[in-house]
């Protein structure tokens, strides 16, 4: 497609708000690299356009430079810039900054549920409990049928201590949006521990039990961030191994990758996703959002420095005779690990069937008992961490940033 003239540039701008809207982030930057090249639109409108690809893309820095640079320029009622300014500070956790752009766009539009939604959930994040209620509900009056925005009042109300509340906001998300488990969990709890309602609280996990299959492990993170680390700590502390053992331990990971091949496959072939129902299986992090929804699943995720990542994978390509030392730093692979983990870390925000507990390598190493203590209370104490120890040898440690 051409954008030469005003009337095909319309169908082009179109056609990038749609692709926009579906994820298809590539698609959309080629068109507007086309309108740009066209110039039928304002620099400006494009600038707004591309700081909301850039937020998809989890580059919340790059998409605050865009926006200021278009802000003088454009309609700031109809490009409600400073919102999107609010949800990229949202993401490096800037939460001040994040409330006095938010703060501007209430300012513009006090009519917006979106707004108000977003300042509660920054007061939220900054423990203001009764202030991010109140937030809550104006968003709620001017859209009701927005399960978030409930569920995210249920959340303010209980922090505050109003559990009764609390409970007919968890509820009133799950009647516009049936499928919320994370919402039913949370009531399940509420029923239990502050309302003495163990009937409902039944009723739910029975629901909870009939939309979801079961529950499976999950050991993810980068390669060579300490996955077969986790693994065998999780063994060794009595949990089942999803392996087949096809790929045998060697110099690099001495004690055993305790990988499946069938998990490699898993884009194309879920077949196998049964036989791992309630033991631990490795999961590349690259491959999480291929995971079938029709589970639970508590993921144990490794995170280890990427220049020791990035170390260890350059010796272990050495020791298999496939790379040849270079004092080259390799760029490429450290950008597209940083995408892998905001890839994630955006998935993960539209999963509501997992929980995740993030693991840092180099805690395990300088201490282990902690972090087993710590994953027995995350993985519903079926563990021995005494036993979990065990499997940490500390020699193994040879990339250090």
């Amino acid at each position: 497609m051409s954008a030469a003239d005003p009337q095909a540039a319309r169908y082009t701008f179109r056609l990038a708000s749609c692709y926009q809207a579906l994820g298809r982030l590539k698609d959309a930057r080629e068109m507007i690299q086309l309108l740009r090249d066209g110039e039928h639109y304002s620099p400006a409108t494009l600038d707004v356009m591309e700081g909301g690809l850039l937020l998809g893309e989890r580059q919340p820095l790059q998409a605050i430079k865009m926006y200021k640079r278009a802000e003088k320029n454009v309609d700031k009622h109809l490009a409600k810039i400073n919102l999107q300014i609010a949800q990229a500070y949202i993401l490096l956790k800037r939460w001040d900054d994040a409330l006095v752009s938010i703060n501007k766009e209430l300012k513009i539009d006090n009519e917006n549920p979106d707004a108000h939604f977003t300042k509660g959930e920054i007061l939220l994040r900054q423990q203001n409990y009764e202030d991010a209620s109140n937030s809550f509900l104006t968003a709620i009056g001017l859209d009701f049928h927005q399960p978030t925005y409930h569920h995210f009042l249920g959340e303010s109300l209980y922090h505050f201590g109003e559990y009764n509340a609390a409970t007919k906001a968890f509820e009133s998300s799950i009647a516009i949006f049936p499928d919320n488990n994370k919402a039913k969990q949370r009531l399940i709890h509420l029923y239990r521990s502050h309302l003495n309602r163990e009937a409902d609280a039944a009723k739910l996990e029975a629901e909870i039990d009939t939309s979801l299959k079961g529950t499976i492990y999950v050991v993810s993170g980068l390669p060579r961030s300490g996955t077969s680390l986790m693994m065998q700590m999780l063994e060794k502390g009595g949990m089942d191994i999803f392996t087949d053992q096809v790929r045998e331990s060697d110099e690099n990971n001495p004690k055993g990758y305790y990988e499946h091949e069938a998990v490699k496959n898993l884009a194309k072939n879920k077949k196998w996703v049964p036989d791992a129902k309630d033991k631990v299986v490795k999961v590349v992090a690259q491959l999480l959002h291929h995971l079938p929804p029709h589970y639970h699943y508590k993921i144990v995720f490794m995170e280890r420095d990427l220049y020791e990542i990035i170390a260890s994978q350059q010796k272990m390509l050495e020791r298999l005779g496939k790379k040849e030392k270079s004092e080259i730093f390799p760029t490429e692979m450290l950008n597209n690990f940083e995408k892998t983990i905001d890839n994630v870390k955006k998935w993960l925000t539209l999963s509501q069937n997992v929980d995740i507990i993030f693991v840092k390598h180099k805690a395990i190493i300088t201490d282990p008992f902690s972090i087993a203590i710590q994953l027995n209370e995350f993985l519903d104490y079926q563990l021995i961490p005494e036993l979990m120890v065990s499997a940490v040898d500390t020699s193994l440690h040879r990339e250090k940033k």
